[in-house]
This record gives C-alpha cells, sequence and structure tokens, in this order.
C-alpha cells in the first residue's frame, strides 16, 4: 500500500512521535494506518482518545484529525459541539462514523511539510482548550487567544 518514500517518512513520523508524544502509537501499517493515542487534561477524570487515520496520499493530502472520545462532545450549555464545523469551536463537523473532526490547520494551507507530530499537538491544545470551556465557557477560539497571549509574554 504504502511507497518507499511514505514508509520512509512515516517511520521518521514514528520515531519522533515516540520521542515528543510517546502516549501515541501507530497502528495498522498493512492497510488503514492511522495514530491513536489518549490525553488527560491535569485536574480533571476526563480521557480524550484522539485518532489520526493517515491519508492514502500522505503527506501530501491533509489527514482529518478525529476525537473518538468521549462521543458526542457537549459544550457547557449542554448542546453538542457544532457538528457541522464551526470557527469558534475549530471543527470541521463529524465524520460518517459522528466522530468530531478538529480543524488542525487553516483550509489550503496543508503542506507536506507539516508532521503529525504537529498534527497531534494542536490536539492535545484544543482538548485543553475544550476542558476550558467546560469550566469558564470560553470558546476554543477564546482559549486559543488566551494561550498565545500567555506565550507572548
Amino acid at each position: 500500500m504504502w511507497t518507499r518514500e511514505q514508509m520512509i517518512r512515516l517511520a521518521c513520523e514514528e520515531k519522533l512521535l515516540q520521542q515528543q508524544l510517546p502516549r501515541f502509537s501507530f497502528y495498522d501499517y498493512s492497510g488503514s494506518t492511522y495514530i491513536m493515542g489518549w490525553e488527560s487534561p491535569p485536574n480533571t477524570w476526563d480521557q480524550y482518545c484522539l485518532r489520526l487515520p493517515i491519508a492514502a496520499n500522505f503527506p501530501f493530502e491533509e489527514p482529518e484529525l478525529l476525537v473518538t472520545h468521549p462521543s458526542p462532545l457537549y459544550t457547557l450549555s449542554g448542546t453538542e459541539v457544532v457538528q457541522s464545523g464551526s470557527h469558534d469551536f475549530h471543527t470541521r463537523g463529524c465524520n460518517e462514523q459522528g466522530h468530531l473532526k478538529i480543524c488542525h490547520c487553516p483550509p489550503g494551507t496543508w503542506d507536506a511539510s507539516k508532521t503529525c507530530f504537529s498534527v497531534l499537538f494542536k490536539g492535545i491544545l484544543w482538548v485543553h482548550a475544550y476542558e476550558r470551556h467546560l469550566r469558564t465557557g470560553q470558546t476554543i477560539e477564546e482559549g486559543y487567544q488566551e494561550y498565545e497571549r500567555r506565550l507572548r509574554q
């Protein structure tokens, strides 16, 4: 299924993840390859499963980043997180199984220089911003802006 170049790239991606995000692992190299791992924000019992299916045209095709557990996700007010896609919540709707797709880069900006690590890191930030939303009511976008302000200080 994978070309020689893709196998080399995937091996590099896997090594990077082993070093930087060891709680995420590659699965099923022979068919529908994906990366999966769990994120547990501090001060909460909640656990989120992030799944990154690797597209057949990787790294030239943008992968989808999914939250597969818990599913569905709800806002602080008790409504389901927008399934059609939302800038405020950085989502791109749901896949066929109903799992929420996280927007990890602006539309049309994906290129082969981006890594699975960078996508998963954005997913981890999203989970923390979502937990912040559940505590404060801030949208994911507002949470990201807050993180950026803190980084600049």
